[in-house]
């Protein structure tokens, strides 16, 4: 019988603490540097880094801490999808980003600066790595541990901390959180805590973020 590893607070805060400082030295730092090649290029290399830095240490922590999960990987990541539960959320996420986009320009157009290759992090890779991470790891890690409104408030928080960085880059992080950006993160971080409890899919909220990225990303910008 294999020994149970039990997953304790401390190891907990350490892989977030240290995933959070290498990726925000990558965001800082890795970015700006391969920034420096063809557009198209650099997307491609940021997205192969990302996925590299997010999931092989929560797939490590997945595998290595079985024990401490709400929901196992092989119940997670089988493969079915509960379309039923899935498709308001679904339609919320298509029509609300384009609803913002008409209110703010009077009209449904393609977002100023929008480039193909921007649905390589924009739709390909964000609803995987984030969802992994953020759903399959570190929520999931906490269903045993918390009443399930303070894991969701943890991982709201959590998930609101890893956008820092970007917005940093961006020159954005004081606007944002003036502007109530911050709100729509909380939002949508409650959302996929909520449909990957109800279902436990990990593919439930991985549809929802990427249909959610992807129609900010070509229509709001």
């Amino acid at each position: 019988m294999a020994e149970k590893k039990e997953l304790r607070w401390w190891q907990y805060a350490v892989f977030y603490g240290v995933f959070w400082l290498v990726w925000a030295a990558f965001t800082l730092y890795g970015k700006p540097a391969v920034g420096r090649l063809a557009p198209w290029v650099a997307e491609i290399v940021s997205e192969a880094v990302k996925c590299l830095l997010w999931i092989l240490p929560a797939l490590w922590m997945i595998r290595r801490y079985p024990d401490a999960l709400g929901v196992s990987l092989e119940e997670m990541t089988a493969p079915k999808f509960p379309f039923r539960k899935v498709a308001p959320w679904l339609a919320c996420m298509i029509l609300v980003p384009l609803a913002s986009a008409f209110r703010a320009g009077g009209g449904i157009r393609i977002a100023p600066g929008f480039h193909w290759y921007s649905l390589i992090g924009g739709f390909l890779t964000v609803g995987i790595t984030e969802e992994l991470v953020f759903r399959g790891w570190l929520y999931n890690a906490t269903l045993k541990k918390l009443p399930t409104g303070y894991a969701e408030l943890l991982n709201a928080v959590l998930f609101l901390l890893i956008h820092i960085p970007i917005w940093m880059l961006h020159g954005a992080l004081v606007s944002n959180l003036l502007s109530g950006k911050w709100i729509t993160i909380v939002a949508l971080s409650w959302l996929f805590c909520w449909i990957f409890r109800e279902t436990k899919c990990l593919w439930a909220p991985v549809i929802l973020h990427m249909a959610w990225d992807v129609m900010v990303t070509v229509f709001v910008g």
